[in-house]
């Protein structure tokens, strides 16, 4: 049985898990938002744009296979830390190309190629916390016929 106060505290750790998870994915989600940049500097086909858009959602799909293992070894707290960890590393090396092109140390070919490397960080680290989080739901509130 659990207080009523370790159940509220349940609900604002989820509501911060959540909010993280949703975070990342529209980070992972959005790259509609350099699609026209990339097509033109790389002189790319839609086809070719595709398959390397793949290649990140890949990334996020393809670390969910190892999640279970994970979990088994590490634990959910630290396999969610771990994704954390994954996702503002990806976010850090995407604001770096950002902020070298804007510096000019970086052409846009150059910055594109590096934002896109920080957003497999983040596809990895939101492949992790998308079963993390649904896995914490389920443990902490199966009672609840409702979720």
């Amino acid at each position: 049985a659990t207080s009523r106060g370790e159940s509220q505290e349940k609900w604002y750790v989820l509501f911060w898990l959540c909010t993280l998870w949703v975070g990342s994915y529209h980070c992972i989600a959005s790259l509609s938002a350099v699609e026209y940049e990339m097509i033109n500097t790389f002189k790319l086909t839609d086809d070719e744009y595709a398959l390397y858009t793949s290649i990140v959602f890949g990334c996020a799909g393809f670390i969910a296979l190892f999640v279970p293992f994970l979990i088994h070894k590490m634990g959910l707290y630290n396999t969610n830390t771990f994704a954390s960890i994954s996702v503002t590393i990806g976010h850090i090396i995407f604001l770096l190309g950002i902020f070298y092109f804007a510096n000019g140390t970086l052409s846009i070919s150059s910055s594109l190629v590096v934002q896109y490397s920080g957003r497999i960080f983040i596809g990895i680290g939101y492949g992790i916390q998308c079963i993390t989080v649904f896995t914490t739901v389920n443990i902490w509130f199966k009672d609840n016929e409702w979720l």
